[in-house]
């Protein structure tokens, strides 16, 4: 319920950013194509953001020789 919780105020953050970066990063773009590039770019970030955290908790736990 919580997580629920923040990851739509997460998503309402990033949908109140999107036509301010997305007019700054796309400024010739039509709105729906400046909305989906937005759209593709965060999803990106989101991705590596994950895949980060998940190559730190591996290193960390290979380090501590937990993973054998």
């Amino acid at each position: 319920m919580v997580l629920e919780r923040n990851f739509r105020t997460l998503v309402k953050f990033f949908e109140s950013m999107k036509p301010d970066f997305g007019k700054l990063l796309f400024p010739r773009l039509q709105p729906d194509q400046r909305r989906r590039e937005m759209r593709v770019l965060f999803a990106a970030l989101l991705t590596g953001l994950v895949i980060a955290a998940i190559t730190a908790v591996v290193m960390f736990l290979a380090g501590k020789g937990k993973l054998s």
